[in-house]
């Protein structure tokens, strides 16, 4: 219980007291939860895990690498674009209901984001808070290395609408690859790439990676500490083996940069 007041606490203090309420009411039914962030209204469900992704990415900042140097380096790449007149995309597979699209518009304001979620429940919630993100795309699909379709497996699903895992079939949600997602935005150049797709990225990454030769940053979650019967990571560690970038570890996920250092060894 004492743990829980100091979590609200938090929430409050990082985020905002409707964050708060918000996480108060979210055990208690399964109704849509609001609440305001940056003068916008995201929408959550009540008695999912949504409220849980939100507080990750909102309040605890899981996407911030923390290393200044390189937060810079991403941010130089950004305004590069835009100074070329390309619009930055970034790409966020494995959706669920836009807490990272919502962060990473906050920081790119003028990057465009493409989002992509195979299940419906999420794209449901995913479309409410997408609204608030200018022109932001919506896909509903699975992203994989090349075209096809999944089903989806919700033997997770009690644990929440984001372990939902998809596996590929003769039908079902269409697969779209990398190249066709950044290739629905005109004039739009690759900046990051986010995933977050239950395992499904050792199909993403075996083959058709041409896209890495765009991408400054890829953030990977990593899934090889519960799905035992494969090893997820086996193919993204080989696309990036012989590519130029540095890797960084955060909870529960890596973080791949695009290295621009030409050799230089200073701290970051």
């Amino acid at each position: 219980m004492i743990s829980q007041v100091f979590e609200l606490l938090a929430d409050a203090r990082k985020v905002g007291i409707g964050f708060a309420v918000a996480g108060l009411r979210q055990g208690l039914g399964r109704g849509r939860i609001r609440f305001s962030w940056r003068g916008k209204t995201w929408t959550i469900r009540g008695k999912d895990t949504d409220f849980q992704t939100m507080r990750q990415a909102l309040r605890d900042g899981t996407f911030e690498l923390g290393r200044p140097k390189i937060e810079r380096q991403i941010a130089a790449r950004y305004h590069e674009l835009l100074e070329a007149g390309k619009t930055p995309v970034i790409l966020d597979l494995g959706a669920n209901v836009g807490s990272a699209a919502i962060w990473f518009a906050d920081r790119f304001p003028r990057a465009l984001i493409v989002a992509v979620e195979p299940h419906p429940g999420n794209c449901e919630m995913l479309a409410r808070n997408l609204e608030h993100i200018p022109g932001a795309i919506l896909v509903r699909s699975a992203a994989g290395s090349r075209p096809g379709f999944v089903e989806l497996d919700e033997k997770w699903l009690h644990a929440g609408s984001w372990g939902i895992q998809t596996r590929r079939t003769n039908s079902g949600v269409p697969v779209t690859t990398i190249a066709e997602l950044a290739g629905k935005v005109e004039h739009g150049s690759l900046f990051i790439v986010k995933m977050n797709i239950e395992g499904f990225e050792e199909d993403l990454f075996e083959s058709n990676v041409e896209w890495l030769d765009e991408a400054e940053a890829v953030y990977i979650a990593l899934h090889d500490d519960f799905i035992l019967d494969s090893r997820p990571s086996r193919t993204f560690q080989a696309a990036f083996a012989n590519r130029d970038f540095r890797l960084f570890s955060l909870e529960n996920q890596v973080v791949y940069v695009r290295d621009r250092t030409s050799g230089e060894a200073k701290p970051c």
